[in-house]
This record gives C-alpha cells, structure tokens and sequence, in this order.
C-alpha cells in the first residue's frame, strides 16, 4: 500500500466520482429517452386507436356481407337473377392468382353470351349488376374487368356487314375478384 493515506483516500474518491458521474450521465439518457417516450406515447395512441377502428371496420364489413359464409358465386347468381340478365355461364377460375408475397385473387367470371335462351343485355343493367354484386358483398368483391361487345345481331345487321345498329346490347365477359391473405402453412 501507499505510505501517505490522504493520497490513497484522493485516489479512491476520483474514482468512486469517476464511476458515480458514468452513472448519472447513463441514467440521465434513459430519462430522457423515457420522457420523450412518455411525450410519445399519446400520438402513437391515436394511430394505434384508428388502425384498431380501421380493422374493426373491415370485420363488420366483411360480417355484414353475404359473404361470409363464402357464398361468392351464389351471391353472383342472385344479382344476375336480381338484374334479369340471362348468363351462358358462370365460373371460377381454378387457380388463383398470386399478388405480392403474401396475397391472392379469387376470380369469378360471368359470360354473357348469344345463345339459345340467353340474350344480350344493355350497358345500364350491365352496370345496375356489378354495382350490386359490390354492394351486396359489402366492397369485398370488386368488378375487375368488363369485356363487352356490341350485339348487331338484336338488329338483323349480320357480321362483318354494314348497316344500321339501333339496338343497345351487348355481350361479353365481366369479372369479379377477391383479394385475400394466403393461409400460413
């Protein structure tokens, strides 16, 4: 040991001061690293609030619709039905579609075709239809693309002819889509 005891009670205090003062300087940052938090937290908390109404938004979406018990082409059948269109068909396509990493689309298609009993439709109902397969699926199903062409044949003008078009009716192909989350394996 050192001979003069007031050099080795010095030598102690500073480092004792030394490792006090890292102390402090260390609790000071989380302090303030808290209280910014703390300052923080209110925003973050109203985010949080409306993603919360965001999601509870799309469960109620999705449980009023007629879709929840995944009735996707009945719900199909009925707007057709409802909109008084005669279809020559009506399917799925087999393999949905991947989007992104994690998504996929359903797809439903609906053929509008001259053919024995059915007949070409006017745009209007051609609308009034997938506005209400829309609202019936609660924006769950979205009109993704629409295929239509004019129908002379409604006016006796035969293809690839001319002549005088009065009638307003097409036929063609509409699709509807449903996107969802891949299931995790």
């Amino acid at each position: 040991m050192t001979e003069d005891p007031i050099k080795l009670y010095v030598v102690v205090m500073s480092i004792l001061v030394a490792v006090l003062g890292w102390v402090a300087q260390t609790s000071w940052k989380q302090a303030s690293a808290f209280e910014q938090a703390v300052e923080q937290a209110p925003g973050h908390a109203k985010s949080i609030s409306q993603l919360t109404a965001e999601v509870n938004r799309l469960c109620d979406q999705l449980s009023k619709s007629k879709l929840r018990t995944a009735r996707h082409k009945t719900l199909i059948e009925d707007a057709v039905r409802d909109n008084g269109i005669e279809v020559a068909g009506l399917g799925e396509e087999p393999n949905p579609k991947l989007i992104g990493s994690k998504g996929i689309e359903r797809r439903f298609f609906v053929e509008i075709r001259r053919s024995g009993t059915s007949r070409p439709v006017t745009r209007e109902r051609i609308a009034r239809f997938c506005r209400q397969v829309e609202q019936d699926s609660r924006g769950i199903l979205k009109t993704i693309e629409i295929r239509l062409t004019r129908d002379s044949s409604a006016d006796g003008v035969p293809a690839g002819k001319e002549g005088t078009i009065v009638d307003d009716t097409y036929t063609g192909t509409i699709v509807f889509g449903l996107r969802v989350v891949k299931a995790e394996s």
